[in-house]
């Protein structure tokens, strides 16, 4: 790598604890000042400077690392965010500014800091990769290193829920840029990947040695460690959608729990009982439409608009007709949803036993009939539906698929 700046983020760094807060706020008033007429030089001269004095501002990385990635071949972009990986894994302390951590407000510092820097560096990466989109040709050596980089930096961010705004961002550069291209050139997957296969084949080379047992532990870790390789990937997905759905209120919800496990873990168990009583307080009286009005808004409305005609089924919800389709979409909700009923007329039906006839048929694909066999004072009957048996007694109704 160019830039010595690079390696030194790339290993284990440690502040300066005598280095003072006022040297620090003036460097980076002058970066930001350089940053905004594109002096991406002398921003990078001067945060290694920085970086020599033990310095590592998440505020001064953010600014060296885009610069570093400005003046640098586009394909070091995967090094960029290895470096700010490797950072983020070590201790807080280190690189949190100096005027939150001497205020002892590491809890909400750590998140806003995080979503002021690297939602400014997600914005401004995500802006070059649009206007050399032409020039995706260059990104196809080292785009599955990018995308585990970045699948890497949203499972760090994933462990705060303020920031899934950013692991939405990251998800979406990803999909936009680069997932393309990683199917377009299956032979540019990413070297970790790589590097967990040749692990995997160390480890079972070393293994014909040892006993089954060892052997099955080694495939175990290597099955482990493809899982974790996807996690990231699922946690997007589902940080994503949550963003979407999710209300101020419910946000302040796991905020407190967040809260409470901090707590739990400072061993502030005073404070934290505090906390434990109003969440409580809260899951005993949780209300979705309150927490989650995006979704059970919709639901709410349909429901009381179509009251009158829902309560018209009731008395054949309690038949043993409608006890089997409960049992049917219990096992099956799409089944249950395709399947066709008609409507058809029961004269005959005895009104002292409406349990034993049922007002639908039918019309199509599933079928829904009756076993009636009597043992003594017992009846028994069975329903079975493909895959899912059922049995219950003294009523039930049988399924078949023809």
């Amino acid at each position: 790598m160019s830039h010595s700046g690079l390696v030194c983020l790339q290993g284990l760094v440690e502040r300066d604890p005598g280095i003072a807060e006022e040297y620090v706020e003036q460097a980076f008033l002058s970066m930001g000042s350089q940053w905004q007429v594109g002096n991406y030089d002398l921003i990078i001269e001067r945060a290694e400077a920085l970086f020599s004095q033990k310095v590592f501002d998440i505020r001064i990385v953010t600014y060296y690392l885009y610069s570093c990635w400005v003046v640098s071949p586009r394909a070091q972009l995967h090094q960029i965010l290895n470096s700010l990986n490797t950072l983020l894994e070590q201790d807080c302390d280190v690189w949190l500014p100096l005027n939150i951590t001497s205020r002892n407000c590491e809890s909400k510092g750590t998140s806003d800091i995080l979503l002021q820097c690297l939602k400014l560096l997600l914005k401004k990466v995500e802006q070059r990769i649009g206007q050399h989109s032409n020039e995706q040709e260059a990104f196809k050596s080292s785009c599955g290193l990018i995308v585990a980089e970045m699948n890497k930096l949203a499972a760090h961010l994933s462990n705060h829920f303020q920031l899934s705004e950013l692991v939405y961002k990251i998800h979406e550069i990803r999909k936009n840029h680069f997932d393309e291209l990683i199917e377009y050139d299956p032979e540019s997957q990413s070297a970790e990947n790589e590097s967990q296969e040749l692990n995997c084949e160390e480890h079972l080379i070393e293994s014909d040695s040892k006993n089954e047992s060892t052997e099955k532990g080694t495939a175990q870790n290597c099955i482990t460690r493809e899982l974790n390789q996807n996690h990231a990937a699922s946690q997007l997905e589902c940080h994503s959608r949550l963003e979407l759905y999710c209300s101020h209120p419910l946000k302040k919800l796991i905020r407190k729990i967040e809260l409470f496990d901090e707590l739990i873990s400072q061993k502030d168990l005073f404070k934290a009982s505090i906390v434990n009583d109003d969440i409580q307080q809260e899951i005993d009286n949780f209300n979705p439409l309150h927490y989650l009005p995006s979704i059970f808004k919709r639901f709410a409305e349909l429901r009381v608009v179509n009251e009158p005609l829902l309560s018209q089924h009731l008395a054949v919800r309690d038949t043993s007709y409608g006890q089997a389709l409960r049992e049917y979409y219990a096992v099956d909700m799409e089944g249950f949803f395709n399947l066709e009923l008609e409507e058809v007329n029961n004269s005959s039906a005895s009104e002292n036993n409406q349990d034993n006839c049922h007002p639908f048929s039918p019309a199509s694909g599933s079928k829904l009939h009756y076993v009636t066999e009597s043992d003594g004072n017992l009846n028994h009957y069975q329903g079975n539906h493909g895959q899912h048996d059922f049995e219950y007694a003294p009523e039930a109704v049988e399924f078949d698929n023809e």
